[in-house]
């Protein structure tokens, strides 16, 4: 069998190993932890020199003592995988053009029959019950309309 290990599991098994090597002293990942530490939080603390007092009280207080790590878990990795469409954007693309002009008619379809039921209800000025039997439309007469339409 040959190796099912993806770039990505390699990655992650990477940080996995730097997280834990954190927790070791005299490491490489804890000396550059400790290293870069007091200079960002220095740094940080010249951004607002009045209300970082406590910041770079404390980056002076790493830069002078160091950071010994005292205890490291080990780390939780999620890996979530998001199926994305693959849509092609090609221009001139003859369904996009069909789809358009399709949305398009529907929509005045649509609107025309909309309009034609206003228009129909507006000239009767009532609405008549209608009843399905065997798929024909039948009309049932409403004792209080007109005889005839005005």
């Amino acid at each position: 069998k040959g190796s099912t290990s993806t770039p990505q599991d390699t990655q992650v098994a990477g940080l996995k190993s730097k997280i834990a090597n954190l927790g070791s002293s005299g490491s490489t990942e804890q000396l550059a932890f400790a290293s870069a530490l007091g200079t960002n939080l220095e740094e940080a603390s010249q951004v607002d020199p009045q209300g970082m007092a406590l910041l770079k009280a404390t980056a002076q207080a790493v830069q002078t003592e160091g950071v010994v790590v005292k205890h490291v878990e080990t780390p939780r990795v999620s890996v979530t995988y998001v199926a994305v469409e693959n849509v092609d954007t090609e221009e001139g693309n003859p369904m996009v053009v069909i789809n358009v002009i399709a949305a398009v008619v529907g929509i005045m379809a649509a609107g025309a029959c909309a309009a034609l039921v206003i228009w129909q209800i507006r000239k009767r000025q009532v609405l008549t019950p209608v009843h399905m039997l065997d798929e024909d439309a039948v009309q049932e007469p409403d004792a209080e309309a007109p005889a005839t339409p005005s």
